[in-house]
């Protein structure tokens, strides 16, 4: 989730749906990097979310991926255009869809540089969906999340 947090442009999934190119071009040009050229960005993400042992999903209209790592961890990004209200409800079909359909436990949030994403992710966690989720922030730089999704298994 790195830059990847859309904050200006965004599209309400309740009342449009965006396909998948609309929303990580919106989520590219809200991050503002014009260092890298907007062609060179997309195709980055479409080599990423293509990578084997990776898993796409859109809820609303935010496009999560899931790099699964083993059994019961994978690192995750999201790219959001929806509203942030949109968002917190979106982060929780994801980690149901992680832990249930998956069978993931713990994920690798990066881009907790961004104090937007930090506050989000503290508020969904702030009401877990299920026994047993919790998260932290890590020290290292960038700083990154590490969130439990549930009751751990074995």
């Amino acid at each position: 989730m790195p830059g990847m947090l859309n904050t200006t442009i965004m599209v309400d999934s309740k009342k449009e749906k965006l396909n998948t190119f609309e929303i990580v071009h919106a989520s590219i040009v809200d991050a503002g990097n014009t260092q890298v050229p907007l062609p060179a960005q997309m195709a980055g993400i479409v080599t990423e979310l293509s990578q084997p042992d990776s898993k796409v999903i859109q809820f609303g209209n935010t496009l999560f991926v899931a790099h699964l790592a083993s059994d019961r961890e994978a690192f995750v990004r999201a790219f959001n255009a929806d509203t942030a209200q949109n968002f917190l409800e979106n982060i929780g079909k994801f980690s149901t869809y992680l832990y249930k359909d998956l069978g993931i436990d713990i994920i690798t949030i990066p881009g907790l540089e961004d104090p937007n994403l930090a506050r989000l992710l503290s508020a969904f966690f702030s009401r877990p969906i299920r026994p047993g989720m919790q998260y932290h922030i890590t020290e290292s730089q960038p700083p990154m999340a590490i969130a439990q999704l549930g009751t751990p298994r074995d």
